[in-house]
């Protein structure tokens, strides 16, 4: 039996689909956890490197604009998706997890028109936004800057 989650195997869409732009945002978040940081293991290094690339894959999945695409669907099967030790990592509040869980709120806003994920974009970035050091808190500004314009867009 296939995986329920996949995302890419029906429809061909891969994270090309997003703009050259957006993916070189997505890129520059390896930067938090590069060889210099010896705060983190090889194994976490691994398991943000993977939650990095599911989120660039289902963010060019949901801007493909492909219709046949359940917008609703590919957002929540994200954090089904990544790995454990990623959400051990969010449970420690590391600060390198909390920033991709923070840009996992351009995906819900990818997926505004359902009313039930409406509000919740907001709430999980006031919330990492305080959880991390002041110092971090520039790495999240495109998903900050990207729910401001999604709520202007209503």
């Amino acid at each position: 039996m296939g995986n329920v989650f996949s995302l890419g195997d029906e429809v061909e869409v891969n994270a090309a689909s997003a703009s050259a732009e957006d993916l070189a945002k997505f890129d520059t978040l390896t930067q938090l956890w590069g060889a210099q940081d010896l705060s983190i293991s090889e194994p976490e290094v691994v398991a943000l490197q993977e939650t990095l690339d599911l989120l660039k894959e289902t963010y060019g999945i949901m801007s493909s604009g492909n219709e046949r695409i359940d917008r609703a669907s590919a957002a929540l099967s994200w954090p089904i998706r990544v790995p454990d030790l990623y959400i051990e990592m969010v449970g420690r509040k590391q600060p390198e997890a909390l920033i991709l869980l923070a840009h996992y709120s351009l995906l819900l806003n990818l997926a505004k028109d359902f009313w039930w994920l409406q509000g919740m974009s907001r709430q999980l970035l006031q919330t990492t936004y305080k959880s991390l050091p002041e110092y971090l808190r520039d790495s999240i500004s495109w998903p900050l800057q990207d729910l401001i314009m999604s709520e202007f867009r209503n």
